[in-house]
């Protein structure tokens, strides 16, 4: 499994956090180091879809649905 520097940003981002729910805007902005904007959403669900298939059972990344992302 081989994580690009983004996906493992935001692995590193979500570990820091663990237990807690990181908003979307705090992933963006802190990962991306750009200002959040609404078509910012799709590009962090689309990088947490792509840890989570490379991850597999070996770490469970749970939507908060309205909140954000925990790592389990």
């Amino acid at each position: 499994m081989q994580l690009t520097k983004t996906e493992a940003r935001i692995l590193q981002l979500l570990q820091q956090h663990r237990g807690e729910v990181v908003n979307t805007r705090t992933i963006y902005e802190t990962v991306w180091k750009q200002r959040f904007l609404s078509t910012s959403q799709n590009t962090v669900t689309v990088h947490i879809l792509h840890l989570r298939r490379k991850l597999g059972n070996r770490v469970t990344i749970r939507t908060v649905w309205g909140r954000g992302y925990t790592l389990d």
